[in-house]
Parts: C-alpha cells; structure tokens; sequence
C-alpha cells in the first residue's frame, strides 16, 4: 500500500524545485514509509511521485515510480492485485512471462497494462487500487480507481498545472496550490457528514468515481468541470470511463437467483471464504481486525478456518454502549485465535482528536473514526503492516437499521394518504425533544437489549428524522436523501448555496425496476456511504499509521452473489442480515451471534458536554467570523445538547470542520 502523486503541464516544463514536488510528496510518507522516488519525463511535463509501503515483493524491484519493460509506460501505483494468477495467465500468450517477477502485483500488473491493454486489464483485475499511467508514445496520462473505491484519488487544476495524488494535504504542500472554498461540497458536507464523490472542499479539485478510467490528451478547467457533471464524458481533451457499474451488473444477476436458502448459506460461505484466502497473500505480518459484530466475526472464522496461526486485535469502551470488546474475546476463545485486545479511557480517544485532521486532510465527521484511528495505531504498534476487516457486509448484506425504518415507513406510506401522514407527523415530531432527551436516551439502550427491539440508540432523533419524511411526498432519491440529511433541505446552511444532494445522487444510476424499495437504499449505500464514508475512513486511519488495511467482501463474486440472493434472505421483519449469521450459527452459539447492531462509534454526546466542551466552544466562538456558515444555529443547538438533548452528531459535523479549516486555512 502507498501513496501516489503527480503533476503535469503538457504546454509548459515543470519545474521541480519551484513546485515543491518533493516537500508535496513527503506528505504521503505515513502511506508509504518504506520508500520514495519520482519520475521526471525526458520532456519535463510529467513527473509522478511515489511513497512506499512494502507488502509484496519487499525487494527494491518493486519500488515506483516503475517503467514497462517496453519503456513505453510508466506507472505511480497504490494497491494490492489479488488472483494474480489471472493476469499472469491472460500474460502468457502475450509475452515470455518467465522473464517477469511473478511475486511482484506491481510488475504483473504494469506489463499487463503494457500487453494486454488498459481497458481490459482493469476489467480483469480483482483488487484495491488507484494509479497513474504515462504512455510516452502517445503523450496521454491515464488515471484508475478501483471498482468500490476502497483506495483514493484526488484530481484537478491548480494554477494550470493537472495534478493528482492519494491525499489533499500533499496537493496543498505544493507551491502553487491556490484553490478556494468549494462552499457546495461545503454544504454537502454540513448535511452529509462527508464530502460526496466527485467534489472535494476545494474548487477545481476533485475525486475520481470508483470503477472509472480518466483519459487526459490536454485539459482545461470548464472540461474538468463537465466531466464531474455528467456520468459519463468524452471529448478531444479529456475521456472518462466506467469499466465498473453495480447497477448493471446487478441487472445482468437477475436470471441467477439462489432460491433455495441452504443453498444460499453454503455459496455465500464459498466466495466470502475464497476471497478471504486470496487477501490473506503478502510477505509481510497479516492481522486481523476483529470487533465482535457479525462482519469482522466472518472474516476472522473463515481466516481462521483456512490458516493455523491468526492475530486478531480489538478495542474496547468501558462505556457498555459502545464496547463490543467482551463478544471478541469469546469469538477469539472459540476458534483459537491469537487475540490482542485494548481497553480505553475516555482520555486515550480525546488525545487522538488532534491528528484527525492530519489523517483525513479534508472535512469528515463519522465519529467512528476515532477508535478506528485507534485501532489501527494499536494493531501497527504490534508489527502488523496487514490487517483484514469486515466492511462492505452492511451494505451488501443488509446490515444497516435504517433498512428496517424504510420498511416501516414505506409501509406506512402506501396506508395513509398524505393529510393523515402529516397529522400523524406532527405528533410524533412533537414527541422528538422529550424522546432525545438524555435521560430517556438511557432508558432506551436498556430496552435495547432485546436483538428484535424497536427501540435503538439515538431512538428521539431517529423518530424525529422519520417524522419528518413522513410528511413529504417524493422520488426515491429524495426519500433517500431525507433519511441520510443531517439537516432538512429547506434549510439554508451555508449563504447563498443551494443543496445539491439531490442533483448529485440523480447522477448514479438507480432504475433497475427488478430492485424493491430497501435494495434500491442498499444500492445507493454501496455508490455513495460506503465508498465517501466507510471506506474513506478506514483507508486515512490506517494508512496514517503505515497498516494496508483488505476488505474481503468487496471482492466481485461476493459482490455478485449477494445481489443474487432474495431480500428476505438478508432482511426480514426486523433481523438483518440472515444469511451471515446462518453461516455463522455453523461455528458459534446462537446468543453470541444474535445480539442488537452496537456500532463501532465513540460516545460523542458525552464527550460534548464533558471533556470536550471547552474545546468545542472555543473553536465555535472563534468562528464567528466565518461568513459562508450560519453559525447561530449551531450554537442554538449545542446549547439543547448542553440540556440533555441529543445533537451530537450535527455538531460532530461542524466542530470537525472547524477544526480542519483552523488546521489548513490559517
């Protein structure tokens, strides 16, 4: 795993002294510790970057940038190939494979870029990627992200020159970085709690979408502008392609169902248990994250299954609500596991909260990204530079609770007609303080207890977010949007900005007719949280602390035999996620699996009213001047938090990006 970073000006030399490149590329050195180099073209308008973290091949053979034996491409590469042996097959009819590093995903990977194709090799690989390629011959840059997203790739203009890197900070280290506020990612971010692939928080900035292949002859800004715009682009300048889409592919499952249930159980095992086994390949320490929830518990049985020595590592809250630590420990005990585990203060998470914004380099609030900061420091601490996790099984498999409220609400909506759903609303949203309240907040997570429970964490904020979309009429999109809001859309947030969430998710195809209204959510899910959320944290916590972090379920035959099961096999009444812990009742007692979704956050409500009070207010008063946010209705919130109320996660939002404009603005 690595970090990658380039510039480009096919009208003009690059300066590499001016430009700072070298100071820009020592900003990735926590991705890539083990190496640095960069390639300048002959020609002086390309040069790419390259910080390594070595994994397979540890010999300098493998250090990039790389060029083709050929010399005609030259490769800047983060990732990890799996099934190589694929490649290496589709290779042999094409050149002398004997005279390749066969251990090496990189040179594999490059010669088949060089023999095979661009198109096709991304089409055939199965792994975790995003990389530059530069053909000499014909004088065009090729950047590729991964079919899911699981590793980043930042793109765009600054002062003229095309650049793009793994990471926005080392874009910034770069002299000529003068790019402004985007306010409209800012206010998707406000909403969202992340910043939706394709913008970032800088204008003219952008991320490439997953699955996607950008082609660049020559460029300009209203070019790269268009292409973030419409779903697919092509024009003499600049060519952008998906050689990825889940909604098509999911539409190409629709004649394969599995039908029968036991069926379903032992092939879902099957492809989970084969991609676990390809992830497991490296030269180097591979652990495992291990937190006790259905996902994680999957991953390390079947790895565990398969090979006879497995380091799993877990931490735990000795706040009940938010400590799965004590389920781990008995997982581990089972199947024999060589099992680490952490306990931590409340002091051991506030002492992380500084780095954040160095780990992430641009607005983020899933407050689950402290004790995924802090795992990953515990685990690479411990020598592990590998560790496999359990993400992608909610998305997937059905494991979110908010899959069980669409139910509901969709029940509820084809019931009532619209003047009942809005009285029944106003009820309920009159209900909603006394509900957030801290004290009947507590009453729930008693309540709780019970897996098949109504009543979940957070119970008065959900209702009030329910409340509120029962009484509006809508697209899908906008239903979806309503449930995923921080803030409702009639409210202006950031001056003079409109929200366009609703116009970004109209731009990922959702129309297979074949999906009922929870797959739809499901699928959404998969183009947008997972990728912007999920997998964005992970990616920056690790990495941060030089940990590859593998995600077995995002491995396309497991991909793809998940959208061939029934919904009812993965969601029914209110269990979710049926099929996984089918597979898991095989190895483990019915009560160690059947327990209520805990999470993996950190109690930030809490925390906002105690240890991190000071420091949030201090950095909401010094705020005062920022023109482009309405901060008095921020303020009017954390005040009802102070009461006891629960807002926790609206201004987790706004302290963070406080924090990160305090860290990079000034």
């Amino acid at each position: 795993m690595c970090g990658i970073l380039g510039v480009f000006n096919f009208n003009k030399k690059i300066d590499y002294q001016s430009l700072n490149f070298s100071k820009a590329l020592q900003r990735l050195s926590r991705r890539g510790p083990d190496h640095n180099g960069y390639w300048l073209s002959e020609s002086s308008n390309v040069i790419f970057g390259h910080a390594r973290l070595s994994i397979r091949d540890l010999s300098s053979n493998s250090n990039q940038p790389k060029v083709s034996k050929c010399n005609r491409y030259v490769m800047t590469y983060n990732g990890e190939v799996y099934f190589l042996q694929k490649l290496i097959n589709k290779l042999k009819n094409k050149t002398n494979v004997n005279s390749l590093n066969l251990n090496s995903d990189t040179e594999v990977l490059l010669e088949s870029f060089a023999n095979i194709g661009i198109n096709e090799t991304l089409k055939t690989i199965d792994g975790m990627f995003s990389l530059a390629l530069f053909d000499q011959k014909k004088k065009k840059v090729y950047l590729a992200r991964d079919k899911f997203g699981e590793k980043p790739l930042y793109y765009g203009i600054i002062s003229n020159n095309f650049v793009f890197s793994s990471e926005l900070k080392s874009l910034r280290a770069l002299n000529v970085f003068d790019n402004k506020l985007n306010k409209s990612a800012l206010d998707s971010y406000l909403r969202l709690s992340y910043v939706p692939t394709p913008e970032t928080i800088y204008d003219n900035i952008y991320k490439l979408y997953p699955g996607s292949v950008l082609e660049i002859l020559d460029y300009d800004i209203d070019t790269l502008i268009k292409i973030n715009t419409l779903k697919n682009y092509s024009s003499k300048k600049i060519n952008i392609v998906k050689f990825f889409d889940p909604s098509l592919t999911i539409s190409s499952l629709q004649n394969s169902k599995i039908t029968n249930f036991e069926t379903a159980i032992n092939e879902t095992e099957k492809t989970i248990e084969n991609s676990v086994i390809s992830q497991k390949v490296s030269d180097v320490p591979v652990g495992c994250f291990l937190s006790g929830g259905i996902d994680s518990t999957i991953v390390t049985t079947l790895l565990k299954k398969n090979f006879d020595s497995v380091n799993t590592y877990t931490i735990g809250f000795r706040d009940k609500k938010y400590n799965e630590a004590i389920y781990a420990k008995k997982i581990a005990n089972n199947i024999g596991t060589k099992h680490n585990e952490l306990y931590l203060t409340h002091k051991d998470a506030i002492n992380i909260i500084p780095n954040l914004q160095d780990a992430y380099s641009e607005p983020f609030a899933d407050s689950s990204q402290i004790p995924t900061m802090l795992l990953s420091k515990f685990v690479s601490d411990n020598g592990i530079k590998v560790a496999l996790t359990g993400d992608g099984g909610d998305e997937l498999f059905g494991g979110y609770n908010k899959y069980n409220y669409i139910n509901k609400f969709t029940y509820i909506n084809n019931l009532l007609p619209i003047k009942l759903r809005i009285i029944f609303s106003k009820i309920l949203q009159s209900m909603t303080f006394v509900l957030s309240h801290t004290l009947v907040h507590r009453l729930f997570y008693f309540l709780q207890q019970n897996p098949n429970s109504f009543f979940s964490a957070n119970l008065g904020y959900k209702i009030g977010k329910f409340a509120k979309i029962l009484s509006q009429n809508g697209s899908d999109n906008q239903l979806f949007i309503n449930f995923v809001n921080n803030i409702p859309l009639e409210k202006e947030i950031v001056r003079n900005v409109n929200p366009n969430i609703i116009d970004w998710l109209n731009t990922y195809d959702n129309s297979n007719k074949n999906l009922n209204v929870v797959e739809k959510y499901m699928l959404f899910d998969t183009y947008t949280y997972m990728t912007d959320d999920i997998l964005h944290k992970v990616d920056r916590a690790s990495m941060y602390y030089g940990l590859e972090t593998r995600v077995p379920f995002l491995n396309m035959e497991v991909f793809k035999n998940s959208w061939r099961l029934p919904i009812d096999f993965k969601i029914k009444n209110n269990s979710k996620k049926i099929i996984l812990k089918n597979i898991l009742y095989k190895y483990y007692s019915r009560d160690l699996i059947d327990r209520p979704k805990a999470g993996f956050g950190a109690p930030i409500a809490e925390w906002l009213r105690g240890p991190l009070k000071d420091w949030s207010m201090d950095l909401i008063n010094s705020s005062s001047n920022i023109n482009e946010i309405d901060t008095s209705y921020y303020l009017k919130m954390y005040n009802n938090h102070l009461k006891g109320y629960d807002h926790s996660q609206l201004l987790w939002v706004f302290i963070n990006f406080l924090s990160w404009q305090k860290t990079y603005e000034n």
